[in-house]
């Protein structure tokens, strides 16, 4: 609309400045230009009620420093075919502060249903909310234009870098017994409310292991043995707020970290606990990481769900949301890219240099 504001006041300023100096050339051109502004408002104003425009984004996770895809649909179901066309976008990343907007340019759409994709570079790791608000239709000299409001969303996620960090268990981690409802499919245990397997009866059984009512049906002694929970040791505690205003280069240190540990924990063969204050459900939220389908699924829900807001004392929330319940080791990440064992500092970290500094790190549990 501000086109044709701008195109009026010319006009005005021709009128005007032919009937001061009495010109009849600067009369007719200001006639000319108020006919062009005119069917330009007309074209326009036809081909933004027959625009249709949405945006889907066809991958919904990524990694850091791979562009994004996104596509923008385009649909002309009037008569005049579509020239000029620019699409305005805001991207949001939930961990860094603000909203940037874009201007894409569209291509032509003569007729039916016309798809153009972009390739957007991330600043850097986190949860990105992708909005198409709105469509700039131009006329057919591409001077004129009316702005059509649109509400289409995509959201996608840009996982961090993982580096492996030196992590040492010793027995008492490794053979740590407590409550879980994940067992152990190799080894028996001691908890009688799951059965480990069913076995032939051998010499040095207890009595009081044997199955007897399935002994009686197969006419042979059998033993029930017990299975053995696989309770998580260590608690991985992650507080992302920060002093300073987050940069993409701290946040992206952050999330690298917190994905490094999980990762190097799992990968020592360590089940843990992973926990965080959700904005969704305005509590802590823990997740289990004992294998690769459970780190991905930590970091997927920590980079949409994660929020910086009553993260004060989440070790003393997390007590008293599951009481009773033990654990050897806790591990505290903080938005300082300060890493706590037992509350006693083990590292910290430059959002720089961390790849480096990370090297000579060793987690003793």
């Amino acid at each position: 609309m501000i086109s044709f504001l701008i195109g009026l006041l010319l006009t005005g300023v021709l009128f005007y400045t032919a009937l001061i100096y009495a010109n009849s050339a600067m009369l007719l051109l200001g006639f000319a230009l108020a006919a062009l502004v005119v069917l330009a408002f007309f074209v326009c104003f036809l081909r933004k009620s027959r625009v249709r425009c949405s945006m889907e984004v066809p991958i919904r996770m990524t990694e850091k420093d791979r562009p994004v895809v996104l596509r923008l649909l385009t649909e002309s179901r009037g008569l005049f075919p579509l020239g000029k066309l620019k699409y305005r976008i805001r991207v949001e990343n939930r961990f860094l502060p603000g909203k940037r907007q874009r201007w894409l340019k569209g291509e032509g759409v003569w007729s039916g249903e016309e798809a153009f994709e972009y390739r957007m570079e991330p600043r850097g790791c986190g949860s990105y909310e992708v909005r198409l608000e709105g469509v700039r239709v131009y006329d057919l000299t591409g001077l004129f234009y009316l702005q059509k409001r649109l509400r289409s969303y995509g959201s996608f996620l840009v996982l961090p870098r993982l580096e492996e960090i030196r992590v040492t268990m010793t027995e008492g981690t490794r053979n740590f017994f407590g409550e879980s409802d994940v067992y152990d499919d190799v080894r028996p245990g001691y908890d009688r409310s799951e059965t480990f397997r069913i076995r032939p009866f051998q010499n040095g059984d207890k009595l009081q292991s044997i199955h007897w009512k399935l002994s009686a049906k197969m006419d042979d002694l059998v033993v029930r043995e017990d299975s053995l929970p696989k309770a998580c040791p260590v608690v991985l505690f992650l507080v992302s707020r920060t002093r300073k205003k987050p940069s993409p280069e701290r946040v992206g240190a952050f999330l690298s970290l917190a994905g490094s540990i999980s990762f190097s924990l799992m990968d020592a063969g360590c089940p843990h606990y992973v926990v965080w204050y959700s904005a969704g459900r305005g509590d802590i939220l823990r997740l289990r990481v004992d294998s690769e389908e459970g780190l991905y699924l930590f970091l997927s829900c920590y980079l949409e769900d994660a929020s910086g807001d009553g993260e004060r004392e989440i070790g003393e929330r997390y007590r008293e949301k599951y009481r009773g319940e033990r654990y050897l080791h806790s591990l505290t990440l903080n938005g300082e890219l300060e890493l706590y064992k037992n509350k006693e500092l083990l590292a910290r970290f430059g959002e720089k240099s961390w790849q480096e500094e990370r090297k000579g790190l060793e987690i003793l549990l």
